[in-house]
């Protein structure tokens, strides 16, 4: 993993902590650090790292560098020093900055040194996932290795932690196959080649918060393939405040699930459990297209219905002669896979 601090060159006690960090990583971790602002934005642009490690959320030159970095599609890392503290807090420049209160919502990860300053972060509400680690230079409750060792795990917890969006394109075939094949439970209907993904640890991470572990996992059997097995201890990430963990919709009908789902997009929900409902209930049920259609049509759910036949055929695989009506890409279907594509994005 590449990680990249930045801290204010002011600032002593950051500076410290920083260069304790660099000492203490392990072989596996190239650790980098900045403070000049110039410097920092060319790196992100020309090799960005997998993750940038904030130290300070006050100094509007870091503010703006991170704010930079998180649409560079860079993931963050925030240890305040303190600056989250209740008294910090009140501080007119902490709640009129525009960056500060984006950056912290955007954070994967912001590790504070004790119980006071996460109390005031969480009733902020601003972001809840909030780590509790204490400082060697100030306490010693702790020490420099235990901290390197609390902070490697929150970095690798971090990269494994996937929007959509976030995998590439062989990976996306890899899961939309392994799906097909799970629901199918015939390796027959997959005739594209196959491509393992980078990171199986990341995609099972992945199929598990959106639901859909049970099928990806019969999918892999049905195509023979021995992937890593993990425990749920072992699926941990970081996740949207709002998260939920997503569960099948209770629905008699295609029309019934098509009308729950409608609900959930309008509360911008839309996990791949939902999508691979409607698929099985597509391959495996007795569908009347003509009846099916006249009754969504009747109900105002037809062009809804037109676009989840689009997501389904790029998510889920489902082929055309299993569709009651032809697929549209409009503009209904590309917000919807927008919603698809950073249901679990920070």
């Amino acid at each position: 993993m590449n990680i990249l601090h930045i801290y204010s060159p002011g600032d002593r006690m950051q500076a410290n902590y920083v260069d304790l960090l660099l000492h203490q990583a392990s072989d596996d971790l190239h650790v980098e650090a900045m403070t000049d602002a110039k410097e920092f934005r060319k790196r992100c642009k020309t090799n960005p790292p997998d993750v940038v490690h904030q130290h300070d959320c006050l100094d509007p030159s870091i503010a703006r560098c991170i704010d930079y970095a998180y649409k560079k599609g860079i993931r963050i890392v925030l240890t305040p020093h303190g600056q989250l503290e209740p008294w910090e807090v009140k501080r007119s420049v902490f709640m009129t900055n525009p960056f500060i209160r984006r950056n912290i919502r955007h954070t994967y990860a912001i590790t504070v040194m004790g119980k006071m300053e996460a109390d005031t972060m969480k009733g902020l509400g601003w972001n809840n996932r909030i780590e509790i680690i204490r400082n060697p230079i100030v306490t010693k409750t702790t020490s420099p290795q235990q901290l390197a060792l609390q902070m490697y795990t929150i970095y690798k917890k971090t990269v494994d932690s996937q929007s959509l969006t976030q995998f590439d394109d062989k990976e996306r075939d890899f899961l939309r196959l392994a799906l097909k094949a799970g629901i199918t439970g015939d390796k027959r209907w997959i005739t594209e080649p196959l491509q393992e993904p980078t990171s199986w640890k990341a995609l099972s991470i992945y199929v598990y918060n959106e639901g859909v572990s049970s099928v990806f996992q019969k999918g892999l059997q049905v195509l023979g393939i021995n992937a890593p097995s993990y425990t749920t201890a072992d699926l941990k990430s970081y996740l949207p405040n709002d998260y939920k963990l997503p569960i099948p919709i209770k629905a008699n009908s295609i029309v019934e699930l098509t009308s729950a789902i409608n609900n959930n997009i309008a509360e911008r929900q839309l996990p791949l459990i939902h999508l691979v409902q409607l698929d099985e209930k597509l391959r495996y049920g007795l569908v009347e297209d003509d009846h099916l259609t006249d009754t969504l049509i009747d109900d105002g759910q037809f062009e809804l219905f037109a676009s989840l036949m689009q997501l389904l055929s790029e998510y889920t695989g489902l082929d055309e002669g299993f569709m009651p009506c032809k697929p549209q890409d409009g503009k209904l279907t590309k917000r919807m896979r927008n919603i698809v594509e950073r249901h679990l994005q920070i």
